[in-house]
């Protein structure tokens, strides 16, 4: 192979990932075609997630679309939008079984999916996301873990619950200690298990010691 060619290779190989064993211009457009396919296929992926057709973006993930397709600065992750979707969890599932990264942070929360699920009270997320190995004390952006905002937000007992049998240390406080997650719940007003949660988390601070 000519050097000339050998470059062209390499240049095509270097814009759109493929290493090719052909003629270098017949391969090189071939991989550009797949690589446009790919690009719009993750764009109709994204679409769905943003329009909340699941069970399109489930489909779209099951023929090639890439779960960590990057999304403009501010937008949701898809991963996020997938733990807040009414879908019996579908999307995420499948999101996880297509290794979607979890590295990501909700632009409201700034806290990444575990922390989204415990706010939203949603305990199948959340013990997806801790099965999935998320860390169960990282701290969010403003220095919360989830379990904080389980309890100050919409956390139920369920999911306050799986937290603590992760691990999540109810000794934590927000940033320079004022506010543990017991501390949390006393100004959250009105929730139907709120004094279920407030003996749980007791419970948990007196078998740890910092009762």
């Amino acid at each position: 192979m000519s050097s000339m060619a050998l470059t062209l290779q390499r240049v095509c190989a270097a814009v759109v990932g493929f290493t090719l064993a052909s003629s270098p211009i017949v391969g090189c457009q071939r991989a550009s075609e797949e690589y446009n396919a790919r690009t719009a296929l993750n764009e109709e992926f994204l679409q769905a997630v943003n329009n909340e057709r699941w069970a399109d973006a489930v489909g779209l993930l099951n023929k090639g679309a890439d779960p960590n397709v990057p999304v403009d600065a501010g937008d949701m992750p898809p991963v996020i939008l997938a733990v807040m979707a009414e879908d019996d969890h579908v999307l995420l599932k499948a999101m996880l079984a297509h290794e979607v990264s979890l590295n990501v942070v909700d632009p409201f929360s700034f806290g990444n999916p575990l922390f989204t699920a415990a706010g939203e009270g949603d305990e199948i997320a959340a013990q997806l996301l801790l099965d999935a190995g998320m860390e169960v004390n990282a701290r969010n952006q403003n220095g919360w873990t989830p379990l904080m905002a389980a309890c100050a937000l919409d956390g139920d007992l369920a999911t306050v619950r799986a937290l603590l049998d992760a691990g999540a240390d109810p000794a934590l406080g927000t940033p320079e200690g004022r506010m543990r997650p017991l501390d949390l719940m006393a100004s959250s007003q009105d929730r139907e298990d709120g004094d279920a949660i407030v003996g749980l988390l007791r419970a948990a601070m007196v078998a740890g010691g910092g009762g």
